[in-house]
């Protein structure tokens, strides 16, 4: 047993631990989207989005506006997506988690048949990302929505480094 303790060791990974819910988000595209338009106020100033993007704004957190910005779910313009860490999140590298449980940037690998062989940086926090559940920012975008829909598991395997 000590043999494999320090094999870990020396591998990089500190923990592994199972029972993690993984799910995906990504950043919308207004453009992805039809409909009519609804005005809304950002920072002072009135602009107009469809309906459906600011639907799914409010559940993604952020948005990719047709004006060329970033609209955030507390309406602010953005021109970069940052997380609650302060860092710009990458796609298919950048994680929410609960704070209580991993501190921010912290490394780890989530060992699902999609995300194996990857090692992601916990950037991001998320008012539904409580306990053992990691969500992985998968882009942007529709391709980045099928990333984030198949990605889902309820029980996987999480090694820290």
């Amino acid at each position: 047993m000590f043999v494999l303790a320090c094999l870990g060791l020396a591998l990089g990974l500190e923990s592994c631990s199972s029972g993690w819910y993984i799910t995906g988000y990504y950043i919308p595209h207004e453009k992805d989207f039809k409909g009519p338009k609804v005005s809304l106020n950002v920072k002072g100033t009135t602009y107009k989005f469809k309906q459906d993007f600011i639907k799914a704004v409010k559940l993604e957190g952020d948005g990719e506006t047709e004006y060329g910005w970033y609209l955030h779910c507390c309406w602010s313009k953005e021109t970069k997506i940052i997380g609650a860490c302060g860092t710009e999140l990458k796609p298919m590298q950048s994680v929410a988690r609960d704070p209580a449980l991993m501190r921010c940037g912290r490394t780890l690998q989530i060992n699902t048949e999609e995300l194996k062989g990857r090692t992601f940086s916990a950037q991001d926090t998320g008012g539904a990302i409580k306990g053992k559940h990691l969500d992985v920012f998968c882009g942007f975008g529709n391709a980045a929505k099928q990333i984030a829909n198949k990605i889902t598991t309820k029980n996987a395997e999480v090694c820290l480094n």
